[in-house]
């Protein structure tokens, strides 16, 4: 079957549909859309003769709730336009909290009475409004203000492609284990003006960043903490209580998080302090692979492809850029931040098994990488991407909020949220 024989259209912003089945089917037909793409379905009909005061979901729409993920739903205000429809949002969003919703504004949506209120909901929720005629969005906005709502603080991440990150669902269950009115969306851009556009706005309150922006968004700031500035690199912003925006990075403490307790118990059953690590790659990432390895008192060695990018990063931060992994030695640990793609590995396999250093590996999909799987079968010690990104989303949680972040929520739904989305998966559906 094809997208057009089963009668979708693929928009801009969604996907339409024709009911519940249909989108269940279009998931069957494209495992990719899981978790990921926007499905604008006809709720009104799943709705009909249903008390008002009911926050019951159709048992058809509940069980495709857990595949939608932070796909979401986007919820038409002309076809829900009763109080009913404020229910079922309120239901939707106490229910899956990480789900994105939308809500359609056209054309022909009723703004006023329920209608308007439910796309105010929307918003006061952090979801987004698909304005399809002039001067929707404004009147949603009025809509607001007559009855007392206020737009949640707006979080997101930065980043180009990002459709797959887990970061939404482990933040926004984060955001909702604290009980804090708070949204956590994603801005998929290359685009480096829409990054300064969105820092700008009144909304926004902090974000994540990843390639290709964790260099360059610092001189949108007003101010970067010391890591930043001395790693060169941003993963997080957020704003102050004066209003400027500040810069960190806690990519850096996701790894140093992760191996700081196991180094220590290697460096007491040796006998000795120091060690070596060795970073792989020149990026972003290896730039705060770099400054963890520091941290943690170990000798730095950098290795990439590019050798002169290898050298700046290695001279950053007082270590040595390798031309020839075979002739390195002993490693204590082996940080790699290339793509999954790349298919590194170790050039000598019986090296890795003499000194079993701990392996990260900063790539998340596939989980184990071949890097992982080598290291493994050597008996090392090893942490997955997903491990990194789960330690240093908590501690981003932490600068948000100000408080503890609620790990086993974050952790869990980090990782639910991989596994429906998982290549490997999706080629079994």
């Amino acid at each position: 079957a094809s997208i057009a024989a089963m009668g979708l259209r693929q928009l801009a912003a969604f996907v339409q549909v024709d009911s519940v089945a249909v989108a269940r089917a279009a998931l069957e037909l494209c495992p990719r859309w899981v978790g990921t793409t926007r499905f604008l379905v006809s709720l009104a009909a799943a709705r009909a003769g249903a008390a008002p005061a009911v926050p019951d979901l159709p048992d058809d729409l509940e069980s495709l709730l857990p595949q939608l993920a932070c796909g979401g739903l986007v919820l038409q205000a002309a076809q829900l336009a009763h109080v009913g429809a404020v229910d079922l949002f309120g239901a939707l969003r106490a229910r899956h909290p990480a789900m994105a919703l939308a809500v359609d504004l056209g054309p022909g949506a009723r703004l006023e009475g329920a209608g308007g209120i439910l796309a105010a909901l929307c918003l006061a929720h952090g979801g987004p409004l698909i304005e399809r005629e002039p001067g929707a969005a404004a009147a949603v906005a009025a809509t607001c203000k007559g009855v007392g709502l206020e737009p949640v603080e707006l979080y997101c991440l930065f980043g180009h492609p990002i459709q797959l990150s887990p970061s939404p669902a482990m933040h926004n269950a984060g955001f909702a284990a604290l009980g804090l009115a708070k949204h956590y969306a994603i801005c998929d851009t290359l685009d480096e003006r829409r990054v300064a556009a969105v820092l700008a706005s009144e909304r926004f309150q902090g974000a994540s960043v990843t390639i290709p922006h964790k260099e360059v968004v610092g001189k949108h700031l007003h101010e970067l903490s010391e890591a930043a500035s001395r790693i060169g690199a941003v993963n997080t912003v957020v704003r102050l209580a004066d209003g400027r925006l500040r810069g960190d990075n806690t990519d850096w403490f996701g790894i140093f998080n992760l191996v700081r307790g196991p180094l220590a118990q290697r460096r007491a059953a040796q006998g000795e302090g120091g060690g070596r690590a060795l970073v792989v790659g020149a990026g972003g990432t290896a730039l705060s692979a770099s400054y963890c390895a520091r941290q943690l008192g170990l000798e730095l060695v950098v290795f990439n492809r590019t050798r002169d990018k290898a050298e700046r990063v290695a001279q950053r931060f007082g270590g040595e850029a390798a031309a020839d992994l075979a002739a390195l030695g002993r490693l204590d640990l082996i940080i790699s931040t290339v793509p999954a793609a790349s298919g590194f590995r170790m050039p000598e396999e019986a090296r890795l098994a003499e000194h079993r250093p701990i392996v990260v590996d900063a790539a998340y999909r596939p989980r184990r990488t071949a890097l992982l799987q080598q290291a493994e079968a050597a008996g090392c010690l090893t942490f997955e991407g997903i491990d990194m990104l789960v330690e240093q989303g908590l501690r981003q949680m932490e600068v948000w909020s100000g408080r503890a972040a609620p790990r086993e929520a974050m952790d869990g739904a980090a990782r639910a949220f991989y596994d429906l989305t998982d290549p490997d998966r999706a080629k079994k559906m």
